[in-house]
């Protein structure tokens, strides 16, 4: 078997696995009005595909209100990307947004080979990006959306169309950590500085409503340091009688919120790109050195020629 067919042997096999574990979400999800579980299967199972449901109540203008069940986070164009999911009743939408991850988590995984052939590199993301599948498609999140739409920007940027790169980057940036992938881009060297104004132009002009409507930006912002645990209640961080300690205090628990195990989807992504550089870097080193063996060798056997 040679090396191609293995590669894709094992994608196939790992696309399986990937398709079983929403089969048996979609399963579970039938049978838990009919049979008992074990309240931590039941508690949270598609809790966040609700919690984005309801922010969508009242329409845009409600959109960062704070009576809602959870405070709403993201940038207010994502209410137009997730309204389709709103009109259908989520009794069906939530299956609707079941599949539509598992395709473009599957079309992710099944396109790895344009980004490495490291099996280290591959199958660790494999395992990594699974993990934060699993929790995603458990609690009913959004994860897999910036995952897929960074990885199409990263696509495009490869082929050198960097508007395009830049479209598909502002639509992973409903969720404004997603800006970090810029950081990415620059530390392995996938953008110029003079490239950055181009690829950050789509974001920029879907920011112009919070310029037009300040009111929203102010809800946005109050909203993004709005600390919640699991259950919706409200975080105080303790007082340290230090109004610096006090800051390091909410910015630990705004980045703890950042951290959580459905978005390791999205770091396992930066992390492959990270780590496909250093496999570039040290392979593009072994060449320059082999060119260099070579030319020693060269000169030394025309000396010797003569």
């Amino acid at each position: 078997m040679d090396l191609k067919n293995l590669f894709s042997d094992r994608i196939k096999l790992c696309s399986v696995g990937i398709i079983i574990t929403a089969i048996i979400f979609m399963i579970f999800r039938i049978l838990f009005p009919f049979f008992d579980f074990p309240p931590f299967m039941e508690e949270f199972l598609d809790g966040d595909f609700y919690i984005l449901l309801d922010h969508m109540k009242g329409g845009l203008s409600h959109f960062y209100d704070p009576d809602k069940a959870r405070a709403a986070i993201y940038l207010y164009y994502w209410y137009f990307m997730f309204f389709p999911f709103y009109i259908i009743p989520s009794g069906i939408s939530v299956y609707l947004w079941d599949i539509l991850r598992l395709i473009l988590f599957l079309y992710i995984i099944n396109n790895l080979k344009n980004i490495t052939r490291n099996d280290f590199a591959l199958y660790g993301f494999i395992l990594l990006s699974y993990i934060g599948f699993f929790f995603d498609a458990y609690l009913g999140n959004s994860n897999f959306l910036i995952l897929f739409f960074l990885f199409m920007s990263f696509k495009y940027l490869e082929k050198g169309n960097v508007w395009l790169a830049g479209l598909f980057m502002a639509l992973a940036c409903f969720k404004i950590t997603s800006i970090i992938f810029l950081i990415i881009l620059l530390i392995i060297r996938k953008i110029k500085i003079k490239e950055i104004p181009k690829y950050l132009a789509p974001l920029l002009l879907l920011l112009i409503p919070y310029i037009v409507f300040p009111p929203l930006l102010i809800q946005f912002i109050d909203n993004l340091f709005i600390l919640e645990d699991a259950e919706g209640n409200i975080i105080s961080p303790p007082d340290f009688g230090n109004p610096i300690l006090n800051f390091l205090a909410r910015i630990y628990l705004f980045i703890w919120q950042a951290l959580q195990p459905a978005q390791i989807m999205v770091y396992s992504f930066f992390l492959l790109l990270i780590f496909q550089y250093f496999i570039d870097k040290k392979s593009l080193k072994k060449d320059k050195n082999l060119e260099t063996q070579v030319l020693s060798n060269s000169k030394k056997k025309n000396r010797n020629m003569k």
